[in-house]
């Protein structure tokens, strides 16, 4: 177990990193920390912890998973006082002990259910850890923390050592992951379209000042040609989240137009592998086609494409060099089936469901590339096959491949 300090003002510029294993933490590793664990919905996550906090002044026990090999999870708690905030946790292989605990979450759905089922307990020992390290480190004037660090420190400890108000501060954090968790479902389209466009120009500000001052700055440390790249990454990130948003705004069940016209689906199929194969093969991944029967069916031939290209997308993304995917389009009795089988790493049983929500990889979700998910494609799919009353189904075991259909209705015969 770690603990960390850190204490920046209400725009989010730190001045203070502190460390109980390395003292002060060098500020490109924290630039590194941060690009980590705020994947899209840890930053709502964590914008939802910062308001209890301006309303509240301290707030304690707010749990996030982080996709990081040395520990699976950190505990965060914060507190505010004249402008200033210092936010403190620790890492935790495991939650420990009991400690305090919630009643169970009966929640269900959505995008996060198990992190509210994980949000209810907080280990007595972890508290006490962190608790003993603000009292050490923060505490310690004499290591040249300020008075109002020091006080700040102070607060955090008081409710970290009091159950009952570990239990409240628990509460509202199961209150804003239910909301979280209800989100998607929640969104107006129009709202999404004009909110992701819209930002994707001080995003785009953003981005050209990093590059410009990577390109053109050759006094730059290392540290500091670090934090930039950093937020470039991260800049390409929340890019891809907006793109997300769009897109499946644009595939909300009912609120969408299909225009359909006769079409020969295997046609269609046989020209998205043919493109798709190229632009694999810069990943070193192989897409062939197998079969492609001559079947005509009635749909909108934009979103068909859509759906069978972000299959043929989800493979490249998420399996290694050397995977091989084949696709086939069959009638199975009367039913048209579109298939996309690869031989790359499988998926957990337990993750199965939550491919298809809205958004459900973005917590800590990391492609085969390195980058984060927007965990939109297979929703996308989803919602294309079900608006022609079809359905989407999976195949797939840890290490041995996955396979997926989507499965459309035929037309009935005519009489």
């Amino acid at each position: 177990m770690s603990c960390f300090a850190i204490g920046c003002d209400v725009g989010g510029r730190i001045n203070t990193v502190l460390h109980d294993d390395a003292g002060v933490v060098p500020a490109d590793a924290v630039g590194r920390m941060a690009s980590v664990l705020f994947a899209p919905t840890a930053v709502m996550h964590f914008y939802d912890m910062l308001v209890e906090v301006e309303e509240r002044g301290v707030l304690c026990g707010w749990r996030f998973t982080v996709a990081l090999a040395e520990a699976a999870v950190y505990w965060l708690s914060a507190a505010r006082d004249q402008g200033s905030i210092l936010i403190a946790g620790h890492s935790e292989a495991s939650n420990g002990d009991a400690g305090v605990r919630l009643p169970r979450q009966a929640m269900q759905g959505g995008i996060l259910p198990e992190r509210i089922d994980q949000a209810v307990g907080y280990s007595s020992r972890g508290r006490h850890h962190l608790a003993a390290f603000l009292r050490r480190v923060v505490g310690d004037r004499s290591a040249g923390n300020s008075a109002l660090q020091t006080k700040l420190a102070g607060r955090i400890v008081a409710r970290l050592t009091d159950d009952s108000t570990v239990l409240a501060d628990m509460a509202l954090q199961v209150e804003a992951l239910q909301r979280l968790n209800a989100m998607p479902q929640q969104l107006d389209n129009e709202l999404v379209r004009m909110a992701a466009h819209d930002l994707r120009n001080p995003l785009l500000v953003v981005s050209m000042n990093c590059s410009y001052l990577l390109d053109q700055n050759r006094t730059l440390s290392a540290s500091e040609r670090g934090l930039l790249s950093d937020s470039l990454e991260m800049c390409d990130h929340i890019g891809r989240f907006l793109d997300g948003m769009r897109s499946l705004s644009g595939f909300s069940v009912g609120r969408f137009d299909l225009v359909k016209q006769a079409t020969e689906v295997g046609g269609v199929v046989r020209q998205l592998v043919a493109r798709s194969a190229i632009s694999a093969r810069h990943s070193q991944i192989t897409i062939g086609l197998d079969r492609a029967d001559s079947i005509q069916l009635s749909v909108d031939d934009n979103k068909l494409s859509c759906a069978v290209v972000e299959l043929l997308n989800n493979v490249v993304k998420h399996c290694p060099p050397g995977t091989t995917a084949r696709v086939s389009v069959e009638q199975r009795g009367r039913d048209a089936v579109i298939a996309v089988a690869d031989d790359g790493p499988g998926i957990d049983p337990a993750a199965r469901e939550k491919l298809f929500h809205p958004f459900g990889k973005l917590h800590n979700h990391v492609t085969r590339t390195g980058g984060y998910g927007a965990g939109v494609g297979l929703a996308i799919v989803r919602r294309v096959t079900e608006a022609y009353g079809g359905r989407v189904e999976v195949e797939s075991e840890p290490g041995q491949g996955a396979r997926f259909e989507m499965i459309l209705p035929l037309p009935p015969p005519r009489r």
